[in-house]
């Protein structure tokens, strides 16, 4: 048998903000369903219902998630039951304190009840870090796969590789970012280098930064490149 649901609200609060049409077919214990499009965050509420250790409360997600669609297969092992595929232009992601966002952001994201993956891909990406940075980073172009895996316990973001380019250096970042629940902000993990930087215009975009993090001589720096530098960062997401 088919269902199809219009005008769809998550809550009280979202009534006047609608989901577009959700159609979805049934046979036995599996079932396909499909949207054209919806908002990232309402997409996130969804995927907290279904597994309810995704917290999605401690960031803030927008964007648009298009060609949703999913499988469900209650014949399947637990973990395998549930299939899903979508892709998100535009997506902002930031955390409620509003300390770190990143933003204009495109992915596809593919995944199942308890692993999910997304090929992230920007040719103008923006980062802000409100205690790191003076002014947002922008024109940024960034590529990476993460996984976000998903537990009792809570979750975990892990890449092998997180790339972000500029003019003035290429940042590869690998690492992962997991849920804390003591702390209520999430624990990182990172490692990253960054070759060949044009000294210049890093001072340009980083200058008082530069200084804050590597002291006073790091702003007396005029010229010149830097070959490799390397950095690990264990920290939360609203201190670093």
């Amino acid at each position: 048998w088919q269902v199809q649901i219009d005008q769809l609200a998550l809550g009280r609060s979202e009534k006047d903000a609608t989901l577009p049409t959700l159609s979805f077919e049934v046979n036995g214990r599996s079932a396909h369903g499909r949207m054209a499009q919806a908002p990232l965050g309402a997409v996130a509420q969804v995927a907290r219902w279904l597994n309810p250790s995704f917290d999605a409360a401690q960031v803030a997600l927008t964007g648009t998630a298009k060609d949703i669609e999913f499988d469900w297969d209650a014949t399947q092992l637990v973990g395998r039951r549930l299939r899903m595929s979508t892709t998100v232009q535009r997506a902002s992601i930031a955390s409620r304190s509003e300390s770190f966002a990143l933003h204009g952001l495109n992915a596809r994201i593919t995944g199942n009840e308890r692993t999910i993956d997304l090929d992230l891909e920007s040719q103008n990406a923006r980062v802000e870090f409100r205690d790191a940075l003076d002014e947002p980073i922008k024109d940024l172009r960034l590529a990476s796969r993460i996984r976000l895996q998903t537990n009792p316990d809570g979750w975990k973001l892990t890449t092998s590789k997180l790339t972000l380019e500029s003019d003035a250096a290429r940042l590869t970042v690998s690492g992962s970012m997991t849920s804390d629940p003591a702390r209520g902000v999430p624990a990182i993990d990172l490692r990253g280098t960054m070759p060949k930087a044009d000294i210049e215009k890093l001072q340009k975009t980083f200058g008082t930064t530069l200084a804050r993090a590597f002291g006073a001589n790091a702003g007396r720096l005029s010229a010149g490149r830097i070959e490799n530098a390397r950095f690990d960062l264990k920290s939360t997401l609203d201190a670093a």
